[in-house]
């Protein structure tokens, strides 16, 4: 009885494991607004953000801070959030 109750739960886990694994590639990709057309774009070009973010410098945290967005205030504490 141990036996077949323990192959039943491993059936179970495994079929668990690949329900996810298959609905992990429906998940749509998130979009992005378009500063210029404020409308919703359909592809992120991931190199090119990629390639912006890898190459650019600056001078100062203060300089980096005002490229930023200030999402989230609290306790003194801020959260700042790169929206490249």
């Amino acid at each position: 009885m141990k036996r077949i109750l323990a192959a039943l739960l491993t059936v179970v886990l495994l079929l668990g494991t690949l329900t996810i694994g298959i609905s992990a590639k429906k998940i749509t990709p998130v979009y992005e607004i378009d500063e210029q057309t404020k409308k919703e774009t359909d592809e992120i070009d991931y190199e090119a953000t990629l390639a912006q973010y890898l190459t650019t410098k600056f001078e100062s945290a203060e300089e980096k801070l005002a490229e930023m967005d200030l999402m989230y205030e609290k306790n003194g504490y801020q959260l700042w959030v790169d929206t490249f």
